[in-house]
């Protein structure tokens, strides 16, 4: 929590959605009366705690550093395993290390056919493709319907990789590679 004030004088929390879902429980237990408020980046909540005494932000102790602000509370997260994990987007792809070095990020929604996650991860499988990750978000285009996130290791370069996406087309109404990069421990 960063702020110019002590809790007692904090009127509102500003921060990026994730942020502020990541720490509700911390916030209604040790700030009940403040207003929490969805800012568009965490830089902007810090940004406006330094502007006024009332507010706070959560973000992290680099924008604290940044903007010159005091951090008056670490570790406000629900929970202590919490990671947001940021990329980097570039227009030139990252070239294969190999030996596990690599992962890749993708994303597809299944047909409506039964089966058909089974078909996808079989695509998978049948390749020796680990697959570090996988998830699923609401399309929001009607009910029931999700996109998949999935991390594998490996690089989009790689052939058993490609053979393994050529196979998702048969099974997918909607697949889209979002990058290869280095993999790294966390």
């Amino acid at each position: 929590m960063i702020s110019q004030s002590p809790l007692s004088e904090i009127k509102e929390v500003h921060s990026k959605d994730q942020a502020l879902g990541q720490c509700r429980a911390w916030l209604r237990r040790n700030l009940p009366d403040a207003q929490l408020v969805d800012t568009s980046s965490t830089a902007h909540a810090v940004k406006l705690a330094k502007s006024s005494r009332a507010v706070a932000a959560v973000a992290s102790e680099l924008a604290a550093e940044l903007y010159e602000l005091p951090v008056v509370q670490r570790g406000i997260q629900d929970k202590t395993d919490n990671v947001t994990r940021f990329l980097v987007v570039g227009k030139t792809e990252a070239q294969a290390l190999g030996s596990g070095r690599d992962k890749t990020s993708l994303v597809f929604s299944l047909k409506d056919e039964c089966g058909a996650l089974e078909k996808v991860l079989e695509a998978f499988a049948s390749r020796g493709i680990n697959l570090s990750k996988i998830e699923s978000r609401p399309s929001r285009r009607k009910a029931w319907d999700y996109y998949f996130f999935i991390d594998l290791i490996g690089h989009r370069a790689d052939p058993e990789i490609q053979a393994a996406f050529k196979e998702l087309e048969g099974h997918c109404s909607f697949v889209k590679w979002l990058g290869s990069y280095p993999n790294s421990e966390r």
